[in-house]
């Protein structure tokens, strides 16, 4: 299981300061569009906002750089003690074991995205923290998993990426090529979790693809068949 990008205790602390709950640029001139607090909420096309703190040109995820801060790299997830992603005090974080995890992580009824048949299998947020997907590719597969696994055209995938710049991102050729990089990594991370993204066609765009063999937890593999045939009947 993959973590989410983070950086050594000692680079956190020459970068960040931590007050009361919160993160803020050691330099003042690094914070000046607010304040100085370094944190920052991206707003995804659901309408869903996380927070994250930008260090040279990436995204982290603030609740990660708030443990770095005080103990540095951790090999486990962190998850929240109160449930509350947006309460990233040291004291409401705990690091969740592979033990944990396996208990978070047990397959329950969903619906399925596809076809809306109740199915064994995550939703997007558990995927998206088990597979330690960092906000780039996390927002590729919501804008892709928004297709319910129908076609989903690049241009769509781009204004997710890019929903927080105010000037709507790159250029199409760096929007593609940050694109293509992002893609892949995603798809390597989400070898295992029974979800996967497929090229529908020359310029037809991406589909999402569920119940892969093997699931979070495995023993989803059967299930998943079964789903897929029914799915595929007239």
């Amino acid at each position: 299981m993959k973590i989410p990008n983070q950086i050594l205790k000692e680079e956190a602390r020459r970068l960040l300061d931590y007050r009361d709950g919160m993160l803020y640029w050691q330099h003042s001139a690094s914070g000046q569009r607010n304040g100085g607090r370094a944190i920052t909420w991206r707003k995804s096309q659901e309408g869903r906002k996380k927070p994250f703190v930008r260090l040279g040109g990436s995204f982290f995820s603030a609740h990660y750089l708030v443990w770095n801060w005080h103990h540095g790299i951790t090999r486990n997830m962190i998850r929240f003690a109160d449930g509350n992603s947006d309460n990233f005090r040291i004291e409401n974080l705990v690091e969740a074991r592979a033990e944990i995890l396996a208990t978070l992580l047990r397959p329950v009824k969903h619906s399925c995205p596809c076809c809306e048949q109740s199915v064994p299998q995550p939703t997007v947020d558990i995927i998206a923290h088990a597979a330690g997907l960092s906000p780039l590719q996390e927002s590729i597969l919501r804008a892709v998993w928004s297709g319910k696994g129908r076609a989903v055209q690049p241009e769509t995938i781009f204004n997710e990426m890019y929903a927080d710049d105010p000037d709507g991102g790159p250029s199409a050729s760096k929007m593609y090529a940050a694109f293509k990089v992002a893609l892949c990594h995603l798809r390597e991370k989400l070898v295992g979790t029974g979800v996967s993204i497929e090229n529908v066609g020359y310029r037809q765009g991406y589909r999402l693809v569920m119940n892969e063999t093997g699931g979070l937890n495995g023993g989803l593999s059967q299930q998943g068949a079964d789903h897929r045939e029914r799915g595929a009947r007239p």
